[in-house]
């Protein structure tokens, strides 16, 4: 079975969508678009951190 087709993997994806999608919501408003690139970035950087063991990136 590979990674992307187990549990973590899915729960993994599905967080980082929906935090990506809150971080657009919140800075749209103010328009502060770099905000929310950076923002955006840095839970890339946590999803990353946050399983270190895979040879293939999460995103």
């Amino acid at each position: 079975m590979s990674f992307a087709r187990t549990p973590l993997y899915r729960i993994i994806k599905v967080t980082q969508h929906c935090l990506h999608a809150a971080i657009r919501r919140s800075f749209k408003a103010d328009d502060r678009e770099e905000m929310a690139f950076i923002c955006a970035q840095r839970v890339d950087d946590l999803v990353l951190w946050t399983w270190p063991y895979t040879r293939r990136p999460l995103i």
